[in-house]
């Protein structure tokens, strides 16, 4: 199998902005697998399809508006934006615990009053050794043992 067979075309207007009222009139796409038969149902329909012994996987995924597209001025770049509560940032900062993450402000703005707005980015570092020294190393030790 290969990543490429999952490759497909979703257009933006069927990606889900926000969240179905009520939660289970949400889509349902049904595939029959023995004709191949596609169905387009609604969620509440789903015990329809299941017999006993089925499991069905639950996804806690929330969709809510936090994302913003705009252009930088001057520039003209389209860029965007991601606004995170504080529990969306403690999150973030979490996953720098990870070895070798950090945050790293990529833009800075500050107001009138002191209060600043940020782009901020999750990166990896880089190692604090120069690879190429370690890939020659290799290679040296490979030219003695031959």
């Amino acid at each position: 199998m290969r990543t490429s067979d999952f490759d497909y075309d979703l257009p933006d207007e069927l990606i889900a902005q926000a969240p179905a009222e009520p939660r289970d009139s949400c889509r349902l796409l049904v595939l029959d697998r023995a004709t191949g038969k596609v169905e387009h149902r609604i969620f509440s329909d789903v015990l329809e399809y299941l017999n006993p012994g089925d499991l069905l996987v639950a996804n806690k995924t929330r969709v809510m508006p936090a994302r913003l597209i705009g252009s930088k001025v001057g520039s003209g770049i389209t860029c965007e934006t991601l606004l995170l509560t504080r529990r969306e940032i403690a999150r973030l900062a979490s996953a720098t615990k990870q070895t070798g993450y950090t945050i790293v402000p990529t833009l800075v703005f500050i107001d009138e009053n002191g209060r600043a707005k940020m782009d901020i980015a999750l990166c990896k570092g880089k190692k604090a050794f120069d690879k190429r020294q370690t890939l020659k190393e290799k290679e040296d030790r490979r030219e003695m043992d031959r």
